[in-house]
């Protein structure tokens, strides 16, 4: 357990929206509910951004040093976007199994970390997003809210 402040996960937060498709307003003009998908680009933005900072942590981290990229975090944009505004429910085991085994997951070799990525991914990608007004996304001592409006 590291208990340490992160130093770059505001940064890849930024760098994130800033960069992409969400970077666009046009990402956010064709999908028929805003707000959800608001919520989702924000969870996964902080999914990457998570995960991109356990590898500073060596073997702690992760078994293996993946290359997560940006390009990985666009892709899962761009096919949750997709998803969410043609789906009447949110497809949460489709998104999941996009993001976790193909685009992410993709390069992973070692199941221990196959199966904390999909751990993981399963708190980012859940209906708390959904349906509480200003769901925590983690727990412990720091805690990481999801936004409240655009």
């Amino acid at each position: 357990m590291v208990k340490q402040p992160s130093s770059t996960l505001k940064r890849i937060l930024l760098q994130s929206f800033n960069s992409g498709p969400i970077a666009e307003t046009s990402f956010y003009a064709s999908n028929r509910d805003k707000d959800i998908l608001r919520r989702y680009v924000f969870s996964l933005c902080f999914f990457h951004a998570v995960i991109i900072e356990r590898r500073k942590f060596g073997p702690i981290g992760w078994k293996e040093y993946y290359t997560f990229s940006e390009a990985d975090l666009h892709l899962s944009l761009k096919q949750m976007d997709e998803l969410l505004n043609n789906a009447n429910e949110t497809p949460f085991e489709a998104i999941r199994y996009l993001i976790g085994e193909c685009n992410y997951g993709g390069e992973i070799q070692d199941e221990l970390d196959r199966l904390l990525l999909s751990t993981l991914l399963s708190d980012f990608i859940c209906p708390k997003i959904e349906v509480e007004f200003h769901p925590d996304l983690t727990e412990g001592s720091s805690s990481f809210y999801l936004p409240v409006g655009g």
